[in-house]
């Protein structure tokens, strides 16, 4: 007959405790009172036996257990779990459990600190976590838990943690918030206007944190899967009814813009923008990625180490065991690559949105992953590039000129369109000189749209009228004529100055919203204490924001005529009028509009290089596409918006000074502390 299970068997599975020297004595050794505690106890420990006033079992010598030879780290102790139990029932027998401690290093910067894992007890019927029977919440609140009580600041350790209740707990608030007594006391608030008032500012403030998260807020911990799935869903529905609210007021602003002076608002229009798809796909999107890594995140911090699941391999994975998962307190169990995953499987919300929007939105998250990720560690590796947001916004600018002018195929249709009507230069001059470059020729259609100019010089009319006789006789002409760039004008420098004021009004709507809103929404208190001084600097940054990008089209203005000037008559040595033929010319007309970045303030030039980036990308690889240069990446969009997130919420988690000061308030605001 085989022997019975020994429920301590599971001793020779943590290395250190199988030897001769390590066994223990399986009846539990409680400290006395007296006695000085080996570990200082925090205030997220169980509560100490005393408190509880537990006594011992008839059965069970008073005695203390006799002291091994082992370290005092290695000693079984008694659970909180079983603690409680032996006191709510003190004639049941004793259960048989093993508690066993394993260690695992949890990286803090440069210093690592050794963690202790505590295991579950199990009972020798069944496996799993043993549960403590429910204690009441009157008796945590008044402490009469015990003869004596248990102490004040471990009650919050037996009650649920805050932010993180369970399914039963959260039903109970919501029961307790529709309940009659609810309806009883708005009746009572009707006639005391002071509790009213008191009402008013909690309502108030409560619905303040539903809208702006407080800076001071701290991560939550949720002690087991199902308070990390309840919490990963509040946080989710909030951040759907946010990105709801704000895409469902962008989309009204834009209608209201639109259609007021051409006096033809209609409810549709309205109702289109508030309930239509955009605002529920936006919705959906943020809601889901702020659930998906949320829950994730949690649920990866409160898995059992792998050491585990090899042990129980060891010792028949489909037998009882005697030991359950390590118990997770605080952070303990978070290891650096869960962000990272966590961010990969939020990215899954972006399958909500339109493949175009999808793109855009993937696009513009990997280039903060890799800004992120740069200033994460280079520092490390000492690397340093002087003036890189400049660099790295002229060769992307470089890139969209060259695009612009000569493959527009290779960029969305709406952002070539901004351009064109941003940089104030005729669709027929653009036109011309793309068929110059690629074909060799203008057509004469231009040439005639040039001529029927409502601005048009008499001079430049009659060289133009001269350039189309020629193209008629079959003259194809090596570049567009300046004629055609300004026929408004006969000089060229006199064209740099009216493009820099036209371009300047042309933005100044734009940077004035972009300037005045994030003052009066985020900095409001400063500009309540000191008005003038904020419109001030708001106004000194609008002018600069225009002179910025006007001064970007005069640099390009100028240099694209002095390529004309150049080939037309023959300024400099052979080698530069050789060079001025090529298309690489355009490119490095495009990088030299960096310059045009010094007009910006410092702190604004690595958003505005992140905002080109991705459309310089996008450029670029659709270019090494056409020339099958690179691979056809299926699921591209999924994957670069997996990478990104992955990127980004590593950086989020573990270093946000490295990110964007603008992304990382958003994240705290949608997904919260973590």
């Amino acid at each position: 007959m085989s022997s019975p299970p020994n429920p301590f068997l599971g001793a020779a599975l943590i290395p250190g405790v199988d030897s001769p020297a390590s066994s223990v004595d399986p009846t539990p050794d409680i400290t006395p009172p007296h006695s000085p505690t080996l570990h200082t106890r925090s205030k997220t420990a169980p509560p100490p036996l005393d408190a509880l006033n537990l006594e011992l079992p008839p059965n069970e010598p008073s005695t203390p257990p006799q002291r091994s030879n082992h370290r005092p780290s290695a000693s079984l102790q008694i659970d909180t779990s079983t603690a409680l139990q032996t006191f709510t029932d003190e004639n049941s027998p004793a259960q048989a459990s093993c508690l066993r401690r394993t260690a695992s290093s949890l990286s803090a910067g440069s210093i690592r600190e050794k963690k202790k894992l505590r295991f579950t007890p199990l009972s020798s019927a069944a496996a799993g976590p043993s549960h403590s029977p429910p204690i009441s919440s009157k008796a945590l609140e008044e402490g009469l838990v015990g003869k004596r009580g248990i102490p004040r600041d471990q009650v919050d350790y037996l009650r649920s943690d805050p932010g993180t209740p369970n399914l039963s707990e959260t039903a109970d608030q919501i029961r307790r918030t529709l309940s009659l007594a609810s309806l009883d006391s708005l009746v009572l608030l009707s006639r005391e206007s002071e509790e009213r008032a008191k009402l008013l500012a909690e309502v108030t403030r409560a619905s303040r944190e539903l809208v702006w998260r407080d800076e001071a807020e701290k991560k939550a911990l949720p002690r087991d899967s199902e308070r990390a799935s309840i919490l990963a869903l509040k946080r989710g529905l909030r951040s759907f009814l946010l990105a709801f609210s704000v895409r469902a007021g962008v989309n009204v602003l834009l209608v209201l813009f639109r259609h007021i002076r051409r006096k033809s608002l209609r409810l549709a229009l309205f109702r289109h923008a508030i309930f239509g798809a955009e605002p529920f796909r936006f919705g959906a999107m943020i809601g889901t990625f702020t659930f998906l890594n949320t829950l994730t995140l949690h649920i990866l911090r409160l898995a059992p180490p792998l050491s585990y699941y090899r042990r129980r391999l060891r010792n028949g994975f489909f037998n009882k065991p005697t030991f359950g998962p390590p118990e997770r307190e605080g952070d303990e169990g978070e290891r650096r690559w869960q962000a990272a995953v966590a961010g990969a499987v939020g990215s899954l919300g972006l399958l909500w949105e339109s493949k175009g929007r999808r793109t855009g939105v993937a696009q513009q998250m990997f280039v903060r992953g890799l800004q992120a990720s740069y200033n994460q560690y280079t520092p490390r590796f000492g690397i340093r590039i002087p003036h890189g947001d400049l660099l790295v916004f002229g060769a992307c600018c470089g890139q969209i000129m060259f695009a612009f002018l000569l493959s527009p195929e290779t960029m969305p249709k709406e952002y070539s369109q901004w351009i064109q009507a941003a940089s104030r230069v005729p669709e027929f001059a653009v036109l011309a000189n793309r068929t110059a470059v690629r074909k060799g020729f203008i057509e004469p259609l231009q040439v005639q749209r040039a001529l029927g100019h409502k601005a048009i010089t008499p001079q430049n009319r009659k060289t133009l009228e001269g350039v189309l006789e020629k193209i008629k006789q079959g003259w194809n002409p090596p570049n567009v004529p300046c004629e055609m760039v300004h026929p408004w004008s006969n000089s060229c420098p006199d064209t740099g100055i009216r493009r820099f004021f036209s371009v300047f009004r042309f933005m100044l709507p734009v940077y004035s919203a972009l300037h005045l809103i994030p003052m009066l929404v985020l900095r409001r208190n400063h500009f309540q204490r000191d008005p003038l001084r904020m419109l001030a600097r708001a106004i000194w940054g609008i002018t600069r924001s225009c002179s910025f990008l006007g001064a970007f089209v005069a640099i390009y203005q100028l240099l694209f005529c002095l390529r004309i000037q150049t080939i037309e008559q023959p300024y400099g040595t052979k080698f530069w009028q050789t060079f001025a033929k090529r298309k690489e010319t355009f490119w490095m007309m495009g990088f030299a509009t960096c310059l045009s970045l010094l007009v910006e303030e410092k702190k604004r030039r690595a958003e505005l290089a992140m905002y080109v980036l991705p459309r310089a990308l996008e450029s670029a690889w659709s270019s090494a596409r056409r020339r099958a240069w690179v691979p056809l990446v299926p699921f591209g969009e999924t994957i670069l918006g997996a990478a990104a997130m992955a990127m980004v919420m590593d950086a989020y988690k573990h270093q946000p000074k490295a990110m964007s000061g603008i992304v990382r308030k958003l994240l705290f605001q949608l997904v919260g502390p973590v």
